[in-house]
């Protein structure tokens, strides 16, 4: 063994049967400190070990699986000698319950992971002096052995009037208020914040009782107020021991861990663990009068284009904001409980993302829930502010009520979520309440995302073309390319029920690049067949724009193609464009660079602006088919209209009109000087046979 100033050190034992790397930490700083380390492999050579070198520290590993490590801890402390003996806990970060167990167990202190090399050296170092400091007290006192289980801080020897007869106080001890030291003082006058009253009964009770007692109290030091642990421990003569440590970092850490394991770090709301375990102590209290418990899960809709608008950073501070309304609303209603409303909020909860729970409480009728849920689709509906900008933002909300919807925590929790999805399918900004129907709404969504897998390789997918048509020619100048899914049992499906299942699972990749692909081919055919030259449109998705290899892959497809670049036109929406604007203007001037043209899709359902978009490279602007459906009876829509057409222009813009139905859309476009339109009034979207046929007409052909 190494000596260090003829003092034998004696071996720390570490036990780990893990973490190699939080052993190689945990060793480099054993050798530091001048001491040897033992590793037995299980439970009972650590005990032969321990009982042959005596140790002064033993590190104990909470996640060693060759051995219980609370029993093992609790027998090293029984072992002759385990009481002058420092056992720290090392335990992961949340495990707090693990090092109460420990602590109960007998240990002294604990190290949370991932271990500070410098933490670990100088908690060894403290618990070295304190093993050796108990090791002296056992000897010079035998009345005192088994009284200290901790790291003491204070440590008084107490008359049977209540005076301190003996003391040892650790350097950091503040003794300025005694000048002359604790010796002949009261035990009252030691304490200067809540605990003089309480300690002197506790020692009046050790005294008369013969038992131990142990309480937790303030202490002032200086200008700061510690939290103490104090052990009365009575001996025969009537002259008790107190025993005190300063437990406040302990406290501090404790609450922390606290927080961590219960809470969510981002709103400070309850984490999925807290709700679950909120919902099934709810569900464990006996019904009172046929009262029920109901689940709300709130689901914030086009978070992703918020965070693609002003960044991920400001989407974080949206959703604190979302999460203090929440629980706004909730407190409102829980006041209303109190005045004598049948319904109370247990809790609110994130549940991670852009997801929360709701607990409501004692509630007569399902109509409870849906009065909540108004309220909150009422508030959630009012503007946020985010660097100086209003953002809107609406809620999916899904309601599973106990005991109708489930008698488990896990169940009602599953039973919210599917309502909250039939809820956006339903167009969102609604609530839905759970039912049958809803949980086969859910199946059926997973069962068309495994045939979505499959419909490339079966060739169930095709396209159709809608023509763009020039308002002063009438003649097809562009066609948009379509997709369309013809399921083998289900039919035609509908875009909007599958596109957004393959913008979830990442299937629009090799959709998008498939279609891409489809339509220049097919254009190429037509240009080599003699007809006219128009532009083919294919619609980029978020998902492709942000690919690394976009430039390469469009590249490639007009390479194999033979298409010329200006004959095909790139569609991105208003929300893609503004994610993330640095990169995304460097890919639009690379795209615009190949002599492909470029078009903002569904203009004016973002956030961006018409000055803003000056910055790309673009040649086509497309008015969302929202704003063309009422332009004749909407004064507002036309307005906007007008403005985004004349604002255009300016930006030496064309401008298409999505969606035109009927002959009055049309003449307010032409009045107002709109380049392009299409939609239904000229034509529904054709296959390519039968659009071969309406270019073959117009170029002149038979």
């Amino acid at each position: 063994m190494k000596t260090n100033n003829v003092q034998v050190q004696r071996p720390v034992m570490l036990l780990s049967d893990d973490d190699s790397e939080v052993r190689r930490l945990v060793y480099d700083s054993l050798d530091r400190l001048g001491s040897e380390m033992e590793e037995p492999d299980n439970g009972e050579q650590t005990l032969a070990a321990f009982r042959r070198i005596q140790p002064e520290i033993v590190l104990l590993d909470l996640a060693m699986t060759q051995a219980d490590a609370f029993e093992l801890c609790a027998s090293l402390h029984r072992t002759g000698g385990g009481e002058r003996v420092s056992i720290l806990a090392v335990a992961g970060r949340g495990d707090l319950e693990g090092v109460r167990r420990a602590i109960d167990a007998g240990a002294t202190d604990f190290l949370i992971l991932p271990v500070d090399v410098e933490m670990l050296g100088l908690r060894l170092s403290c618990g070295r002096r304190s093993a050796q400091t108990r090791e002296r007290l056992s000897r010079n006192e035998e009345r005192n052995r088994g009284l200290i289980k901790g790291i003491p801080h204070l440590v008084l020897q107490i008359s049977k009037e209540g005076t301190v007869l003996d003391f040892e106080a650790p350097r950091d001890f503040d003794l300025r208020q005694f000048p002359d030291g604790l010796r002949g003082r009261r035990i009252q006058d030691v304490f200067f914040a809540d605990a003089p009253y309480v300690i002197a009964r506790c020692i009046e009770r050790a005294i008369e009782t013969a038992e131990s007692q142990v309480l937790e109290h303030n202490v002032r030091m200086g200008d700061d107020i510690h939290v103490y642990e104090t052990r009365i421990l009575p001996n025969a003569e009537g002259e008790p021991t107190v025993v005190m440590r300063d437990v406040t970092e302990r406290r501090k850490v404790e609450k922390e861990l606290l927080q961590l394991a219960y809470h969510d770090p981002l709103t400070g709301l309850l984490n999925q663990h807290s709700i679950k375990e909120r919902i099934a102590r709810a569900l464990d209290l006996p019904g009172q009068h046929g009262r029920m418990t109901a689940i709300l899960w709130v689901d914030i809709d086009h978070l992703k284009r918020v965070n693609a608008t002003f960044g991920h950073e400001l989407g974080d501070v949206l959703l604190q904001r979302v999460a203090d309304r929440i629980l706004g609303c909730a407190r409102r209603t829980d006041r209303k409980a109190r005045l004598g409303s049948d319904q109370s909020i247990k809790a609110v909860a994130r549940m991670g993302g852009d997801d929360f729970v709701v607990l409501l409480t004692e509630i007569s009728h399902v109509k409870g829930a849906a009065n909540l849920a108004k309220r909150l689709l009422d508030d959630l509906s009012q503007p946020f502010v985010l660097d100086r900008h209003e953002v809107y933002v609406t809620a999916s909300i899904g309601i599973a009520v106990h005991p109708h919807d489930g008698a488990e925590a896990g169940t009602l929790l599953k039973n919210a979520d599917s309502a909250m999805h039939h809820a956006k399918a339903e167009g969102r900004n609604n609530f839905q309440f759970y039912t049958s129907s809803g949980k086969s709404a859910a199946l059926k969504s997973l069962t068309l995302e495994g045939d979505l897998r499959m419909a490339l390789a079966r060739r169930e997918l095709f396209v159709e073309y809608q023509p763009e048509i020039d308002l002063k020619t009438g003649e097809t100048v562009g066609l948009e390319t379509l997709v369309r899914w013809d399921h083998p049992t289900l039919g035609l499906i509908p875009p909007l029920d599958f596109i957004p299942l393959a913008e979830e699972t990442g299937l629009i990749l090799p959709i998008g690049e498939w279609i891409l692909s489809i339509a220049c081919m097919q254009n190429a055919i037509w240009h080599k067949s003699g007809l006219e030259p128009v532009r083919v449109a294919v619609n980029l998705s978020g998902h492709q724009f942000r690919q690394r290899n976009l430039i390469k892959t469009i590249a490639k497809t007009l390479t194999n193609s033979r298409l010329d670049p200006q004959h095909l036109e790139l569609e991105i929406t208003e929300s893609t464009l503004m994610e993330n604007a640095a990169s995304t203007i460097h890919t639009v001037k690379e795209l615009k660079s190949m002599g492909v043209r470029l078009a903002v899709d569904d203009f004016g359902t973002g956030y961006s602006s018409l000055s803003y978009l000056r910055r790309f490279p673009l040649d086509v602007l497309k008015i969302d088919r929202s704003f063309i459906k009422d332009v004749t009876i909407n004064a507002d829509d036309a307005a906007i209209t007008r403005a985004i057409i004349a604002m255009a222009h300016n930006l030496n813009l064309e401008v298409i009109a999505e969606g035109v139905e009927n002959e009055q859309q049309l003449q307010f476009l032409q009045e107002n000087n709109c380049d392009m339109a299409q939609g239904y009034y000229y034509c529904r979207p054709l296959t390519p046979a039968k659009l071969t046929k309406h270019l073959e007409k117009q170029s002149g052909g038979v």
